[in-house]
């Protein structure tokens, strides 16, 4: 099959290399994409929360000055040490007692933007199966390959716990929105320090309403506009939690090509030959264009290649 053959309208790629362990290799072959969680990606402010400190805890401190002895009176007769113990401290010594509290307020809000970097999932491709830049830093330099899905096969696929149970239907996949602000969840995420990270309850169970599925999703799908080359789309489960890690480990979904990075080794290449031949789908390497000037790569067929 010829490469102008295919219809790449409604595709996306995924940037693959040759791993150690041969996760990548074993996942093509089994035809399943797997999840990762944005605390281990490459860019280390990707899904990282935006809110307001000074805001947050100025609004803190006004709850403690005007509420403290509210406070006090109402865990008095449940808790009466407690309750002595803060009267005494903020009495005595309220300066100290902000400063603990700050140094509480701030380890709570690293939690919480740790909490959705680590414990979302998303799947990464690109609209772009010709970028030099995705091919040198997601493919190994381009020695590895790149796999071709089309969009509604995405959203089609079942989703997988680890050990192999079906936990879910369908995913969505959407553009990540290159932004140069990113949207402002200091209400937020104030709201969820104050009531549910800084509560020594042992019993309560906390509540991740204060901050929606749909603002979740969204702190998934901005990425500084820097990243724009990167042309990325992400699956998300339907409804991405934080509090919790998520179960998700893989969809199924087998690809409809392969490409092969152009500096790929013989021998990696004969493998993906030989996997293409097992799934039935057409293989192509990609190389630098003799014929036009300007650095393009262009996807082709045959072994050897007279072009780098």
């Amino acid at each position: 099959m010829d490469w102008k053959e295919l219809n790449i309208e409604d595709c996306l790629f995924r940037y693959r290399s040759f791993d150690k362990e041969g996760r990548n290799i074993d996942a093509l072959k089994n035809g399943r994409l797997y999840f990762s969680s944005p605390m281990w990606f490459n860019d280390p402010y990707d899904s990282l929360v935006f809110a307001k400190a000074d805001k947050i805890w100025g609004e803190m401190c006004l709850s403690f000055y005007y509420g403290m002895d509210q406070y006090i009176e109402s865990v008095k007769k449940k808790y009466p040490e407690e309750a002595f113990v803060a009267y005494h401290f903020w009495n005595t010594d309220k300066e100290k007692a902000l400063q603990l509290t700050y140094d509480d307020f701030h380890k709570s809000l690293k939690l919480v933007r740790n909490q959705i970097r680590r414990n979302t999932k998303v799947i990464c491709f690109s609209e772009s199966y010709d970028s030099m830049l995705m091919w040198a830093h997601y493919a190994d330099y381009h020695k590895g390959f790149a796999l071709m899905y089309t969009k509604e096969e995405i959203r089609n696929g079942g989703v997988y716990s680890k050990d192999g149970k079906r936990i879910g239907d369908n995913v969505r996949i959407d553009p990540v929105e290159y932004v140069e602000k990113q949207q402002d969840l200091t209400n937020d995420v104030g709201w969820y320090v104050r009531e549910n990270v800084m509560r020594k309850d042992s019993s309560f169970i906390p509540s991740d309403r204060s901050v929606g599925i749909t603002k979740v999703r969204r702190v998934l799908l901005e990425k500084a506009k820097e990243w724009s080359y990167e042309k990325e789309w992400r699956v998300t489960e339907r409804r991405p939690e934080f509090i919790r890690e998520s179960k998700a480990s893989y969809i199924d979904c087998c690809p409809k090509a392969i490409l092969v990075g152009s500096q790929c080794e013989q021998g990696n290449h004969e493998l993906l030959i030989s996997i293409s031949k097992e799934l039935r789908i057409p293989i192509f390497r990609m190389y630098l264009s003799e014929n036009e000037n300007g650095f393009i790569l262009r996807p082709g067929k045959g072994n050897p290649y007279y072009c780098f």
